[in-house]
Formats: C-alpha cells, sequence, structure tokens
C-alpha cells in the first residue's frame, strides 16, 4: 500500500545503496586483500566501458522521465507513467545503469570484494525500491501498468 503521502515509500536512494556496497567492498579488501585476475593488463578500458555504458543508459532514463514531466526521485510519487526511451526495454533502466556503473567501477579497481557486494546491492533495491515502486505504479495508474508489465521485463 502507498504510504499517506502518496509516495512509494522508498526511503534509501539506489545510488547510496550501491555506494554503500562499493565501500563496503574497499573495507573487506583491507584486512582480505584479493585483488582480481582480471581485467588483464590494460583491461581498464573494460571497466571504463560499463561505466560509459552507465552513463549514457542513465541520461536517456533521466530524459524519458524530464519529457513525462515526472520525478527522478524513487521516494516521490509518479505523475506519469513513462513506457518510451529505454524503459520500452526494461522497466528499470536507471537501475541498471547503477549496477552497470557499480560493475564497472569494481572492474576498473580490480576489486573481487566490491564486484561481490554487487550482489547484496541488487538484492536491496529489488526488495526496498523496486517493489515498492511497482506496489505504488499499480496503485497509481492501475490497468495501464498491469499492460506495460506484461510486456516489458523488469531487468533486461
Amino acid at each position: 500500500m502507498t504510504p499517506r503521502d502518496g509516495s512509494p515509500g522508498v526511503r534509501f536512494p539506489p545510488p547510496l545503496i550501491h555506494l554503500g556496497a562499493i565501500l563496503t567492498g574497499a573495507a573487506l579488501g583491507v584486512p582480505l586483500p584479493q585483488q582480481a585476475p582480471w581485467p588483464p593488463r590494460g583491461g581498464g578500458v573494460l571497466g571504463v566501458l560499463f561505466v560509459v555504458a552507465a552513463l549514457l543508459l542513465n541520461i536517456s532514463g533521466f530524459m524519458a522521465l524530464r519529457r513525462a514531466g515526472t520525478t527522478i526521485r524513487p521516494d516521490r510519487g509518479a505523475t506519469a507513467l513513462v513506457t518510451g526511451g529505454p524503459y520500452r526495454f526494461s522497466r528499470n533502466p536507471l537501475y541498471i545503469s547503477l549496477a552497470l556503473m557499480h560493475a564497472g567501477v569494481s572492474i576498473w579497481a580490480r576489486s573481487v570484494w566490491a564486484l561481490v557486494m554487487l550482489v547484496p546491492a541488487l538484492i536491496l533495491v529489488d526488495r526496498f525500491v523496486i517493489r515498492r515502486e511497482e506496489r505504488h505504479l499499480q496503485e497509481v495508474f492501475g490497468g495501464a501498468y498491469r499492460d506495460y508489465r506484461r510486456r516489458t521485463r523488469r531487468w533486461l
């Protein structure tokens, strides 16, 4: 159920969830150093490519939300159901971009622990952000959201 203020009830900004996970991975690397054997020398380019892809997807998703006149903030209620731009392919392109960014930074830094922490970050975002947003969108947009959910994947 949507909170009385009309918001989805999201309390933790997804970028902070990923940042916390990356920092936790870095902290774990102090007592338990584990440098990844990948990417090979010069392979930091792979991490940079992930980050660039994340930024492009993020910009595209943000622009689609802006064109629709709705908020990018997951703690505020949606005023429009966005189904264009990257939302044609995924219901959560901004969260995919965060996961790509997390993976890219981890690969670039060759941090096994930061990459391992991507899994709990995805679980937290799914449980405490996406599920709440989906309930909110269902309550606000009803059948239109059900139809969109049927034809569009949650992730990829």
